[in-house]
């Protein structure tokens, strides 16, 4: 009888120093240190150009022992305000981490209204600085052509009126004074503005588009806005742009930027 006595009292201090041990372990992990990130819902699934909402949204607890460098790559739930609202980059389903990847922006594309039409102009790289002009600028172009006065420009009204995208003024092709120029002789023409879509492959300022891991290229190629109207005609100055080009044979084409600030007050 002592000995079973003796085995029953053995199994009962074991039972108790196990439990005691299962105490100790669960306190001492609601002691760690834990970092919170954002985690998607488990039942939701957010498709790509979805915008987030704090519904979409859970905290999820890692300890901070465990964590490494995952802060470098997941958003902190402190964050959780600044992502709200956001569009997720590619389709996210519940249970994962928010990345910070996944609501990235993505590149810039060339999008065009019903009557605009993009158009490029050849322009040499030693006439102008492309690192300096970025996608949403205006330009003036100065081309000098030879020759007499061509007779569409007799006609058009490139006689130095300045015009708006909206094509509610004239064309503001500016030729340099008759006196200038003697007759058959060279003759320079300003002709403008046009709001740059694209430097080259470029569609954004040099640095974000280095950001995005991009390179540039063919920046001396400048795509520029242009309009037609309901018969599909380019407006004034945009023709007599490219017949100029067409008669100076694409060169001796200068580029005149806008000023920014002036732009931006329109």
């Amino acid at each position: 009888m002592k000995g079973i006595q003796g085995l029953i009292l053995a199994l009962g201090l074991g039972m108790a120093g196990a439990l005691f041990n299962y105490a100790y372990l669960v306190q001492k992990s609601t002691e760690l240190d834990m970092v919170y990130f954002i985690g998607i819902k488990d039942e939701v699934t957010l498709n790509s150009g979805e915008k987030l909402t704090e519904e979409h949204l859970v905290p999820v607890g890692i300890p901070e022992k465990t964590v490494g460098n995952l802060k470098d790559f997941a958003y902190l739930w402190e964050a959780v305000s600044s992502v709200v609202g956001r569009p997720v980059y590619r389709t996210l389903t519940g249970g994962s981490l928010l990345l910070r990847d996944d609501i990235k922006t993505p590149p810039p594309k060339v999008v065009l209204e019903k009557n605009e039409r993009l158009v490029w102009v050849s322009v040499s790289s030693s006439n102008f600085v492309p690192s300096l002009i970025s996608p949403g600028d205006e330009v003036d172009f100065a081309i000098l052509y030879g020759g007499p006065t061509p007779a569409y420009m007799a006609d058009s009204p490139a006689s130095g009126e300045s015009a708006s995208e909206e094509g509610s003024e004239s064309s503001s092709a500016k030729p340099a004074p008759s006196s200038m120029f003697p007759r058959g002789k060279a003759r320079q023409v300003i002709i403008g503005p046009f709001k740059i879509l694209t430097l080259g492959n470029r569609l954004s300022s040099p640095e974000v588009w280095q950001a995005w891991g991009k390179q540039a290229s063919n920046e001396n190629v400048i795509g520029i806005s242009v309009r037609v109207d309901e018969t599909g005609q380019l407006e004034p100055k945009a023709q007599t742009l490219l017949s100029l080009l067409h008669e100076s044979g694409f060169r001796n084409v200068i580029v005149m930027l806008h000023p920014r600030e002036q732009r931006e007050k329109k």
